[in-house]
């Protein structure tokens, strides 16, 4: 998973979490010109299933 993230040009450091069931937590570094959607396509590509998790704002 590692790999995939990381032949994305703009990304500097990918860092996945433990698995738990089929999911797992990453933790991306890149450059502001490096898009969601191009990193999940690496994934997809090698056969991930990939989504974008977004944090909740608190009021």
């Amino acid at each position: 998973m590692q790999a995939a993230l990381k032949s994305v040009k703009g990304v500097s450091k990918a860092t996945v979490g433990k698995k738990v069931g089929i999911k797992a937590d990453t933790v991306v570094t890149a450059a502001k010109s490096v898009k969601t959607t191009d990193l999940i396509k690496a994934l997809k590509k090698k056969g991930y299933t990939a989504t974008e998790k977004t944090k909740k704002k608190s009021v």
